[in-house]
């Protein structure tokens, strides 16, 4: 799309309300446990780095950074991601084909578990410093991330949170580049009648979002009714904090090649 500031998500109707991933922006992508949040930005560093060329890094405390590449492997090669170990002959040669191609990638994976905040940044920094610094993914919740010295924030690890945003944004500005993090939400969304995520729940989490430039919320009707869904294979992308544009997006979601696509692709 020519018409956004920012650099293109993979989702065009994304892209068009929020104007791109804008350089300078904090980007959160949050969701309930499962539903599939960092599958959607391995989505957009599928899109960005391997079909628009650009640099990214993706950093993980948490999650290793080969499960990652398997989500990312598993959407290209458009194999079912929970049968990877038992593949025929066709399906592997996809799946290597897939596996090479990724490491032509301009992209930097790190999953130390041990990583700070601030190693992050000098590691971005030099990156940047090198030319091969386009865009940063966290795929990790935010609340695993800390500065390396948590007796500074012992008692409240609701201030921390709150720091730790603060500190990504400053990072977003001074690399100019686009942050995209991750971030679990509350249980209390679960015994809600709808099950929706509003903005005010942020409170209960440090009020992250007064640093957050972009909120993408990723709800899934068949994450809570299964079978009953009113909406099978549908992912409401709910952009609930943006400068100038809210709204929703709905993208089909098909969880066994870990893949969000627009939904005039399948229709």
């Amino acid at each position: 799309m020519d018409n956004i500031d920012g650099l293109p998500s993979g989702f065009p109707e994304i892209d068009e309300k929020i104007s791109g991933l804008k350089r300078g922006n904090l980007i959160m992508v949050c969701a309930r446990p499962g539903v599939g949040k960092r599958q959607f930005v391995i989505n957009i560093a599928n899109y960005m780095s391997g079909k628009k060329e650009l640099y990214g890094a993706v950093f993980s405390k948490t999650i290793s950074c080969s499960l990652l590449q398997d989500y990312w492997i598993s959407k290209d090669a458009v194999i079912d991601i929970d049968h990877r170990s038992d593949l025929n002959k066709e399906e592997l040669d996809r799946w290597i084909a897939s596996f090479e191609y990724l490491f032509k990638v301009p992209i930097y994976f790190n999953d130390n578990s041990c990583i700070t905040l601030y190693e992050i940044y000098t590691k971005c920094k030099q990156l940047k410093h090198d030319g091969k610094l386009d865009y940063l993914i966290i795929a990790d919740d935010i609340q695993n991330l800390s500065f390396g010295k948590r007796f500074l924030y012992k008692n409240s690890k609701l201030l921390e949170q709150n720091h730790i945003c603060f500190y990504l944004k400053w990072m977003a500005k001074k690399l100019n580049i686009p942050i995209v993090i991750v971030s679990r939400l509350p249980r209390i969304i679960d015994y809600r009648h709808d099950h929706r995520l509003v903005l005010s729940d942020f409170s209960t989490m440090g009020n992250i979002d007064w640093w957050v430039d972009v909120v993408l919320y990723i709800f899934r009707d068949d994450y809570y009714t299964k079978s009953s869904s009113y909406k099978p294979g549908i992912a409401e992308i709910n952009i609930i904090k943006n400068h100038n544009n809210i709204g929703s997006v709905e993208l089909a979601y098909i969880r066994k090649i870990c893949c969000f696509a627009n939904m005039q692709i399948l229709f």
